[in-house]
């Protein structure tokens, strides 16, 4: 389990998870981007991870770059860039 979580981190490196999401004025979003959200972008990527292995410090409100935290494993931890772009109306 450790050689896969490992695997995992290595191909996990540079991934960025790109949500859009429906915000207003100056970038504040109506709700939140939450750790459900960072799992179902990640799956669509190909990387099976779980709702509980995503570590944010609080609910993203604000469109911009956040980094996340996921658990792979008992030490294996690795780094996602986050983007939160507006959605537009058409998506």
């Amino acid at each position: 389990a450790l050689s896969d979580a490992q695997a995992k981190e290595s191909a996990m490196t540079d991934i960025i998870c790109t949500i859009a999401a429906n915000a207003g004025e100056e970038g504040k979003l109506y709700g939140s981007v939450s750790p459900a959200d960072i799992v179902e972008n990640l799956h669509s990527q190909g990387f099976e991870v779980e709702k509980r292995d995503i570590h944010m410090p609080e609910a993203i409100h604000h469109t911009g770059e956040y980094e996340v935290t996921v658990s792979l494993y008992a030490e294996v931890l690795v780094t996602v860039k986050v983007i939160v772009i507006a959605a537009t109306e058409n998506e």
